[in-house]
């Protein structure tokens, strides 16, 4: 006599396993790295006692495809409440890859961090047009002087994902903090203004230290699904105002691209790109 439930279970994680291998090349695609990766709650307004769920999203201009929760492309995740630091392990295969529920409401902060992947650029145009959108300054004379190759190199990124929403009202008081990411963006400030929208203050930082006058790209999609982007920079102090408006769903984003020692990774990768975003609703 067959045992259906271990059937229906190694069916389960054989599956899960599929998904896994195929999401892993998704992400590996070359075309999919200069693409944002953000944070989106399945539910803006969260009432106390609902779980927080959220998607892992890999796409363009607010618009992608969702991710599943796979153990081998993800360093951390974790969520930043009134409690304190909440941390949780998803099933492998999960979707949404954030479903939890914090004991407490007010204000919260979802953390996602990737492992280390690589892309390789058949072309030095396909990489400086990459840099050049992302505000990075004298790559081309950088590769130049370091006398790399002009074609067929590597790169390494990661990505540093975080998303603010809150349980119950709204409230001023802040839950987000450096949660030691190489880059990340984090909120000071959040206040109700004039029409229900509500005012961010948010500082960026690189290694623990703000990083002032760095590109940062802003897009906002309205209830229709029409996005709009825009470009702004930090002040000296690293710091950003935006005033979300009720109904939308924003994204900051920003990246680092910075030089690597070829010889100190597998793929002798001489740049890497570090990816920070926000996510957060009026």
């Amino acid at each position: 006599m067959i045992n259906t439930d271990i059937t229906s279970q190694k069916s389960r994680d054989f599956l899960a396993w599929i998904s896994c291998f195929l999401t892993v090349l998704f992400l590996a695609a070359p075309s999919l790295h200069a693409h944002e990766l953000w944070l989106e709650p399945l539910d803006l307004h969260i009432d106390a006692g609902e779980p927080v769920q959220a998607n892992i999203i890999i796409g363009e201009r607010l618009l992608g495809n969702t991710q599943i929760y796979m153990p081998v492309t993800t360093e951390k995740l974790l969520a930043l409440t009134k409690d304190g630091q909440m941390n949780w392990t998803p099933r492998v295969g999960s979707r949404p890859a954030i479903d939890i529920v914090p004991e407490q409401t007010g204000h919260v902060v979802l953390v996602y961090q990737s492992s280390e992947n690589f892309v390789k650029y058949r072309t030095l145009e396909k990489f400086l047009k990459f840099a050049t959108k992302k505000g990075a300054e004298n790559i081309a004379e950088q590769h130049r002087e370091r006398a790399l190759p002009l074609a067929d190199f590597s790169e390494i990124y990661r990505r540093y994902a975080k998303a603010s929403l809150f349980i119950g009202d709204h409230t001023d008081e802040v839950n987000d903090s450096n949660v030691g990411m190489e880059v990340e963006f984090v909120i000071t400030s959040a206040s109700k203004v004039e029409n229900g929208s509500q005012r961010l203050q948010v500082r960026l930082l690189y290694q623990g230290q703000a990083l002032g006058n760095a590109m940062i790209t802003l897009f906002s999609r309205d209830a229709t699904g029409k996005v709009e982007k825009t470009i702004d920079k930090t002040s000296p102090d690293g710091t950003i105002t935006v005033t979300a408006e009720a109904g939308y769903f924003y994204l900051l984003d920003h990246v680092v691209i910075r030089a690597t020692d070829p010889a100190t990774n597998k793929k002798e990768a001489p740049w890497e790109s570090l990816w920070a975003s926000l996510s957060f609703s009026g």
